[in-house]
């Protein structure tokens, strides 16, 4: 199973199944203050591979139903590998005056993928995709979305030991649950589908994540 099809089956069994528990649920307390910022950690998919994710979001609440987001997340992705990002969402709640909140969330920003190309663990070793460039550089785990795009990249001057990375435009979907546990405290399980857009291809990385957030 993809990470695409991971995201999917989780924003559907939250979306789809537990709102039916919370419709009956008491009203939430009247939430103070229409900016929050939320601390975020979990796990980031995609390529087969399954790594840390780590970053904080600012939010500002439009109305009763809808927020803005802007988001910033390093992923982790394998030995050498690194991504980060950035994007702002719209988010919209699905019910209103409830403790738990279901929400859908679509956003586009930037998706910037780091590679340590002098890292043995990852490149150069036997397995994964395993390539070379006319430079005769070889990518072990390199995910071909971006192997095939390192032609275009200026080696620094020490050779390919540190690539600057590759920056490319990016859409965010998912969703998940907030659960207020006071007026300005609240807890939420998220999860997003992030597709890159680059050299005439795509390539998605998924993430879960778990966040404490704060309301002022």
């Amino acid at each position: 199973m993809n990470a695409i099809q991971i995201i999917s089956v989780s924003v559907a069994i939250m979306l789809v199944v537990a709102p039916s528990g919370w419709a009956g649920q008491e009203s939430a307390p009247v939430r103070e203050g229409p900016v929050s910022i939320t601390a975020l950690g979990g796990a980031a998919l995609g390529s087969g591979k399954v790594g840390a994710a780590a970053g904080l979001t600012i939010g500002v609440d439009v109305n009763e139903r809808v927020s803005v987001e802007a988001r910033s997340v390093y992923f982790d992705r394998g030995p050498g590998q690194s991504a980060m990002d950035l994007n702002v969402s719209v988010l919209v709640d699905l019910l209103t005056a409830r403790r738990a909140v279901p929400y859908l969330s679509i956003g586009g920003g930037l998706y910037r993928a780091m590679f340590d190309v002098g890292n043995e663990r990852s490149f150069g070793m036997m397995g994964g995709q395993v390539g070379s460039n006319d430079m005769g550089v070889t990518y072990g785990q390199m995910p071909m979305f971006y192997a095939r795009r390192m032609d275009a990249l200026n080696a620094p001057g020490d050779g390919f030991g540190h690539m600057p990375g590759f920056t490319d435009p990016a859409v965010s979907v998912g969703g998940g649950v907030r659960l207020d546990l006071t007026n300005r405290l609240y807890v939420r399980p998220d999860v997003r589908a992030v597709t890159v857009f680059g050299g005439g291809d795509t390539y998605s990385v998924g993430s879960i994540t778990f966040s404490v957030g704060y309301r002022f």
